[in-house]
């Protein structure tokens, strides 16, 4: 049900712009060694609904935090909950038929036949009990980890159907700046150069370190993608932000 939606989608954001504008990039980028960024979340991910449910508990709203373990979004099962009773007390008597036809099989008294089909009899009901509980546990979408709500695509009492996207969220424990460098720049970037990132949207300044270099220079632009983490950011800084990273100690 997760699906990381927003990164993939920067990240080709990234790519189409580096392509569109490289000889221009390149040549300011070896300049200045400054590059445009975009900012994204370590963790980011979007849910879909497993089942088609009316929704009953919502409790945030777009661009509200929450911590780890609250309740996202909740639906109204009754119907599951019911059907997982159903199956816990069919499992209860399907196993204690087993049993009995067990030791009557130990006395001879019933057939091989009779032992198999109550055996089968009991591992479906353990199957049906399961898928129950399964459904029950979809019943609520409690958070992976401290997070922000970057969308919301239902509202409250509305019924969702399988599959629909219903709500993405990102963590808030660290933000990273993504960018496209020229490759050249690998004769002295390494992993924990240290930068500046300049968040536009702030006006603010933050220092970051690099995290991770690309594995492959795009062919066209002759670029790498670069992931660098921020440090000491904000509340006020958010994924989606755009700013450029300086070099200072770039050759």
């Amino acid at each position: 049900m997760l699906f990381a939606l927003s990164i993939f989608g920067m990240c080709f954001g990234l790519i189409l712009l580096g392509g569109a504008h490289a000889g221009y990039a390149n040549e300011q980028a070896a300049n200045n060694k400054e590059v445009q960024v975009v900012l994204v979340a370590a963790q980011q991910a979007m849910f879909s609904s497993p089942f088609t449910r009316r929704v009953h508990e919502l409790p945030f709203k777009d661009g509200d935090t929450f911590k780890k373990g609250d309740t996202l979004i909740a639906y109204d099962c009754r119907i599951d909950k019911a059907e997982h009773k159903q199956a816990k007390a069919m499992l209860k008597a399907a196993k204690a038929k087993w049993e009995a036809k067990k030791k009557l099989k130990n006395l001879s008294s019933i057939s091989d036949l009779d032992l198999v089909i109550a055996e089968a009899e009991y591992e479906k009901a353990k199957t049906e009990y399961t898928v129950s509980e399964v459904n029950v546990d979809y019943c609520v979408l409690e958070a992976p980890y401290d997070g922000r709500i970057t969308g919301l695509n239902v509202n409250l009492y509305e019924t969702v159907k399988s599959g629909q996207d219903i709500i993405s969220i990102a963590s808030l424990d660290q933000l990273d700046a993504r960018m496209l460098v020229p490759s050249k720049w690998l004769s002295w970037l390494k992993i924990g150069t240290a930068l500046k990132v300049h968040v536009f949207e702030t006006g603010q300044d933050y220092t970051a370190k690099v995290e991770h270099i690309g594995g492959a220079v795009d062919e066209v632009s002759q670029s790498i993608m670069i992931v660098a983490t921020l440090q000491n950011v904000d509340d006020n800084v958010l994924p989606g932000m755009t700013g450029k990273a300086v070099f200072e100690g770039g050759r």
